[in-house]
């Protein structure tokens, strides 16, 4: 589990404004951001399936996927499903579309704020 310092995301994913502050109202009732990351095994099984779960007391607002490896790099892994599974769990799915055999991963990110 990594955590990661929200002015620094904030700054990553929206523009400044003017005044080189972002606007009171972007992240109310957003509280206590945490970025939770599972990953899969990295071998050359397909299916793969990650299931990241925010921690206590946090809830699932938004998430991310990434997918690595030389079968990745040559087109023959997709993703099949990307969701939110619960209030507090995200969900992602691969597979190769077709089977060479070598090693790959997928990796899952969910966007954990304050609340239920």
């Amino acid at each position: 589990m990594t955590a990661i310092d929200p002015v620094a995301l904030e700054r990553r994913l929206l523009a400044l404004g003017t005044n080189k502050q972002f606007p009171a109202t972007v992240f109310s009732g957003l509280s206590g951001l945490e970025l939770v990351t599972a990953v899969s095994a990295l071998d050359s099984s397909s299916p793969k399936a990650v299931l990241v779960t925010c921690p206590a007391g946090k809830r699932a607002v938004s998430g991310g996927y990434r997918l690595t490896g030389t079968p990745v790099n040559n087109g023959n892994v997709e993703v099949t499903e990307f969701y939110p599974s619960s209030a507090t769990q995200w969900t992602a799915r691969a597979i190769e579309t077709t089977a060479v055999g070598t090693s790959w991963m997928l990796t899952a990110q969910a966007a954990c704020v304050a609340g239920t």
